[in-house]
């Protein structure tokens, strides 16, 4: 585990485009899973709002 930080120290340190891309990618890592939670929670909204209206409208012909 040491050696790991070690090798990821020195290479972040030479390569600072390295550390930017991982930064970026951890970011979207983090934004992915809250935008798809963000869209289920607006569309179950939507579609349970379109269901409530569906079976508050009265039928004709039925």
């Amino acid at each position: 585990m040491l050696a790991a930080a070690v090798v990821l120290t020195a290479l972040f340190l030479n390569i600072p485009l390295a550390y930017e891309i991982l930064k970026w990618l951890g970011a979207l890592f983090l934004l992915f899973p809250t935008w798809l939670a963000v869209q289920r929670y607006v569309m179950g909204g939507v579609l349970a709002g379109m269901a409530a209206k569906l079976a508050a409208e009265p039928r004709h012909g039925v």
